[in-house]
């Protein structure tokens, strides 16, 4: 999206900033991590114009700082009903962004990019107009996101999904592209509990499309390949027909993944302690 407007920073100060730099209630989430400290700011609120049509008023002095307990800088952006909120760190992720952002498994260049970034921002989706779908708002806080990529981030995370990409790895895919066949971008999925006659498996992200995870149980012994590839094509076949229609398989409905019939069922009594922000949906 681009915008047709003057240069945002001389567009006025009436935008308000949050008070505090981690706000509440927010619909969604995620990192940017930058290889050097610096000025970013103003850099990034043009990048922000060229991509989001209709920005509201952004200004320096509608930004708001503090020096403890770390160095930030944080405010929010506009345009119609749609409110992101920033926050810029320069010395990197805390621990506690750290800890979430390090939830995905990490390995290779992106394990690299991680240990030497030197900075950070937080993009969150705050509000949306209410027409909007979950798909619309994932591409908003996307060309946020994009455009931290554009001022020289290196990697983007998204902490609830426990997804985390290399730049690199997200360019020619442009936010107004996006499709529910993308939300590889935004939900893992992997092995969740051990126990001593089974595994297992779950989504993980599901909830940033207002939907619960998928929860499926395999025998520990034997679990053969056949077993395991239904259900890699099940974890990457259903959650994009889930965002897609913006639903959940029908007690009783069934889908069928190689050779292999999957029921949404109801789950066992006993099943591990896990979190989901809209639970989960068992499959059988």
């Amino acid at each position: 999206m681009t915008s047709k407007a003057s240069n945002p920073l001389e567009r006025g100060d009436s935008a308000q900033p949050r008070r505090q730099p981690i706000p509440a209630g927010a619909q969604i989430h995620l990192v940017a991590l930058l290889p050097e400290p610096g000025e970013y700011l103003q850099t990034y609120v043009r990048a922000l114009d060229h991509r989001i049509a209709n920005l509201e008023t952004i200004h320096p002095a509608s930004w708001a700082a503090m020096a403890e307990p770390r160095p930030c800088t944080f405010g929010e952006f506009r345009a119609g009903q749609w409110r992101w909120h920033f926050l810029y760190d320069p010395q990197g992720m805390s621990p506690e962004v750290s800890t979430a952002a390090r939830a995905a498994p990490l390995s290779g260049e992106v394990l690299e990019e991680v240990e030497r970034h030197r900075a950070c921002a937080l993009v969150f989706l705050m509000t949306s107009p209410e027409e909007a779908s979950p798909m619309d708002r994932m591409r908003a806080l996307a060309e946020a996101g994009w455009a931290w990529l554009d001022v020289g981030a290196s990697v983007l995370a998204w902490p609830e999904g426990q997804t985390i990409m290399l730049g690199k790895t997200l360019l020619g895919l442009e936010p107004q592209d996006l499709e529910p066949e993308h939300s590889w971008v935004f939900v893992s999925n992997g092995l969740a509990h051990t126990e001593a006659d089974a595994h297992w498996f779950r989504t993980v992200g599901m909830g940033q499309f207002g939907l619960p995870d998928l929860l499926a149980r395999l025998p520990r012994d034997p679990m053969g390949e056949a077993e395991l590839e239904s259900l890699r094509l099940l974890f990457e076949t259903l959650p994009p027909a889930m965002i897609r229609q913006r639903g959940v398989l029908p007690p009783g409905g069934t889908v069928k993944m190689g050779s292999r019939l999957w029921t949404a069922a109801r789950p066992p009594d006993k099943i591990p302690r896990l979190a989901s922000r809209f639970g989960f949906q068992y499959l059988a």
